[in-house]
């Protein structure tokens, strides 16, 4: 569903209850922005303790409303077991909504 984010922030992982080495695609929608540049990463963690961004999650800085659609750059890139989205940047009233798929088996590019 939707998320609003008054400022900077770690938003809740989700519980994908494993790994997997075969890549991801996720997808953007802003719907509104009162201010600012915001910036949307993809974070992974094996612990759901240490988080990084995920290579590749990283979506396009926002200034308004917009949809955008990222995938993993190699077929076996790893997303680790814990899921979370992590917004940057100086912006005030970001509400988007971000979905990530883990792939299952080995895809082309």
């Amino acid at each position: 569903g939707k998320q609003t984010d008054a400022s900077a922030t770690n938003s809740t992982a989700i519980d994908t209850t494993a790994s997997a080495s075969f890549g991801f695609q996720a997808y953007l929608q802003v719907f509104s922005l009162g201010s600012g540049t915001a910036e949307i990463d993809i974070q992974d963690s094996a612990d759901n303790v240490s988080f990084a961004n995920i290579t590749s999650g990283a979506f396009t800085d926002v200034t308004g409303s917009t949809v955008e659609r990222i995938q993993s750059s190699s077929a076996t890139g790893t997303v680790r077991r814990y899921v979370r989205v992590a917004t940057g940047g100086t912006f005030t009233n970001l509400v988007f909504a971000v979905i990530i798929t883990k792939n299952k088996a080995l895809r082309a590019i």
